[in-house]
């Protein structure tokens, strides 16, 4: 229809009585301007908005938080064992023990939380994924979006095991150091997670690699 022919082996007769750059601009005339409002509207990712970034962005975060929010059980789960754990050095260490084994202690559980938050959230959403992305949604902002939510929750829970082995050992280290050190950790086992999740094949496969890398 574009190159007026009737027959599709006619296309070649027509090619040569134009340059590629006056086919190019004929085709931004008659065809480009006129749909790409139709095209963008029915693609929800397409690129030819300058908003695909943040749309995405918003999408990503919408979507992480009100599936936490509807599986309950994962949701008391986060709640919960963050508690557990901190209880649980209260109860291991005193005064009298080892910084460096709190401070293993404190880096599993960093590992843990993010890892448990994480490894699942890629493998799971392949089906749904894979056409989003052939549609034109941003990759980077898909990552930056996981990578924050998963931030976002994980780091919490980590402050809070801090805080308890801190008062535990009553030894109260500048936060100013500390924070960040905690924030750079919760960051690195978040881009593991992400990049062990899109890497399995199932969830199922996901979770059995969780003790694997906190080995």
């Amino acid at each position: 229809k574009f190159f007026n022919v009737s027959a599709p082996q006619d296309i070649l007769i027509k090619l040569p009585e134009r340059t590629g750059t006056e086919w190019h601009e004929l085709f931004q005339r008659t065809y480009a301007n006129a749909h790409i409002g139709s095209i963008s509207s029915s693609l929800p990712f397409v690129s030819f908005s300058q908003g695909a970034f943040r749309r995405t962005l918003f999408v990503i975060w919408s979507r992480f938080w009100k599936s936490l929010w509807r599986d309950r059980s994962r949701l008391y789960t986060v709640i919960l064992q963050p508690i557990l754990i901190s209880v649980l050095f209260a109860f291991l260490f005193s005064p009298n023990s080892s910084g460096w084994v709190a401070a293993f202690a404190l880096t599993m559980a960093t590992l843990w939380f993010a890892l448990s938050s994480g490894i699942r959230e890629i493998v799971q959403e392949k089906e749904r994924l894979e056409p989003e992305l052939r549609n034109g949604m941003s990759i980077s902002a898909y990552c930056i979006a996981k990578m924050s939510s998963l931030f976002l929750l994980s780091f919490p829970q980590t402050l809070l095991c801090a805080i308890a082995i801190s008062w535990t050992l009553n030894v109260y280290p500048p936060w100013s150091t500390m924070l960040p050190a905690l924030s750079g950790a919760t960051l690195a086992t978040s881009a593991l997670a992400l990049a062990t999740s899109s890497l399995a094949r199932s969830t199922g496969q996901a979770n059995a690699l969780i003790p694997l890398i906190l080995i």
